[in-house]
């Protein structure tokens, strides 16, 4: 059963008002099956029609999906990094810089390892090191050739015990802060 162009309706029993569980398990991943499953059925009997509810028009829009994305997905990884957020857009950083670590942190950026998660036939290894896989906490932080290259720069070290590049990051920008303090 393809969706295009499909009613809510059709993931339901025909004459009942319940989800049809076949049909749910046949077109959707197991957890748009849970999302559908929470969803209330109306007692009432109204002509189906498609309405987007966060917005009060109830008509889509990208903005209003891309802004519950990135909610959802803030709150979900990174619950600790919103005031972080800020910090980097006010860096005085070129804009390409501002990207590129804003790719990191969303983990936009093609790591191999990203690469395998969308099938991509290649090997995940660090291609400096080949001691782990080459993700962007590795790749910027972890890899023994980028400590090197941090040394070679002078940049003071920050613990290596994060779990992802924006937690270091954060990290960094405390440490980083209180030496500069430290310094003056």
């Amino acid at each position: 059963m393809c969706l295009v162009d499909r009613m809510v309706n059709s993931l339901m029993k025909v004459d009942v008002r319940e989800w049809d569980e076949d049909v749910l398990s046949d077109v959707l991943t197991t957890r748009d099956q849970e999302l559908v499953w929470k969803i209330p059925l109306s007692t009432y009997v109204e002509s189906d029609g498609w309405f987007w509810r966060k917005e009060s028009s109830e008509l889509f829009t990208v903005r209003s999906a891309y802004a519950i994305l990135q909610q959802q997905k803030t709150s979900m990884e990174q619950p600790n990094f919103s005031g972080a957020w800020t910090k980097l857009w006010q860096l005085k950083l070129p804009p390409k810089v501002k990207d590129f670590l804003w790719r990191v942190c969303t983990n936009s950026l093609p790591t191999r390892f990203q690469l395998t998660t969308k099938h991509v036939p290649i090997n995940s290894d660090c291609p400096m090191c080949s001691a782990a896989p080459e993700t962007s906490l590795h790749v910027l932080v972890c890899c023994h050739f980028t400590q090197s290259c941090w040394r070679q720069v002078r940049v003071p070290a920050v613990g290596t015990d994060a779990m992802t590049f924006c937690s270091w990051w954060e990290e960094g920008l405390r440490e980083w802060n209180e030496a500069e303090r430290l310094e003056a």
